[in-house]
């Protein structure tokens, strides 16, 4: 395994329960049945579903065969949990109770843009049995994604080639990058709300800060969610900015802040991404 997908595989991994814990009360009233993790990565919110709901079968799906690889030696141990190599717009066979998409639109919308997004959501509905529910998080542009703001970056939280400035350079989805200044303790940049969303998501990457270079994070606004779930043939039921609580905690509090660049007030950071609940006729 390469440093970088043992990196991408851990940061996954020990945010999978937290993730879990979102998506499951909205499978309570479901009943036992047919659960589908499309982009299921190293199976860890999968497997988590599964121990919590005994009863359903649970079938994670992703393209990367190390990934699948992965997920079937580290999660054999629940007899109603099977892992399948097989593309995100593939037919999944039978019918689901629920699907999830679980920070994978961002990726598609990536390489194949909107057009993508729209057939990867279509897909999901036709994966979907009658009432069943497609459960989507991923992430969502900040409220006044053009807001002039100043990020702070603690010194000591740097990583070497991995400052904001290193990703306003990159090619492709740039950001917005004004003056920057270096202090004792920090490093402060001008830039808008949805530079620093993309920024601090990145900030810990190492071994797989140029693979995340090429997705772009904060690809729509809730307003577009909606537009696009509804264009799919799905009906709304929930759909919700959701703090980031596990982001929060370990790796942004006390290392980065964020000032309004009018009034210099410190403002809360835009830590939070987007569930969407919803149902097929």
């Amino acid at each position: 395994m390469t440093p970088a997908l043992r990196e991408y595989i851990t940061a996954l991994e020990d945010s999978a329960a937290a993730k879990a814990e979102i998506y499951d009360p909205w499978l309570v009233e479901l009943g036992d049945n047919h659960l589908v993790d499309i982009g299921t990565g190293p199976g860890g919110v999968a497997a988590r579903l599964a121990k919590l709901r005994p009863g359903w079968q649970v079938v994670g799906i992703d393209r990367d065969p190390e990934m699948i690889q992965y997920a079937q030696s580290r999660h054999c141990e629940n007899s109603n949990l099977r892992f399948i190599q097989r593309d995100a717009c593939s037919d999944h066979g039978r019918l689901a109770t629920a699907v999830i998409l679980s920070s994978v639109l961002h990726e598609v919308f990536s390489d194949g843009g909107v057009a993508a997004v729209t057939q990867t959501l279509r897909v999901a509905k036709n994966a979907l049995a009658p009432s069943g529910r497609l459960i989507l998080r991923d992430f969502v542009l900040p409220e006044n994604p053009r807001h002039r703001v100043i990020l702070q970056h603690q010194q000591s939280d740097l990583l070497p080639g991995r400052s904001f400035s290193d990703l306003a350079a990159r090619k492709n989805f740039p950001v917005f990058l004004g003056k920057t200044q270096v202090h004792a303790s920090n490093l402060t940049y001008e830039t808008d709300l949805a530079g620093a969303y993309e920024f601090m998501y990145r900030k810990d990457h190492r071994a797989t800060w140029d693979a995340e270079l090429r997705h772009c994070y904060g690809f729509w606004t809730e307003h577009q969610a909606r537009e696009l779930v509804q264009a799919a043939g799905l009906h709304i039921l929930h759909l919700a900015r959701i703090p980031c609580r596990w982001m929060l905690e370990h790796r942004l509090n006390g290392r980065m802040a964020l000032l309004d660049a009018s009034s210099g007030n410190t403002i809360d950071l835009p830590a939070h991404k987007l569930l969407v609940v919803a149902e097929k006729p």
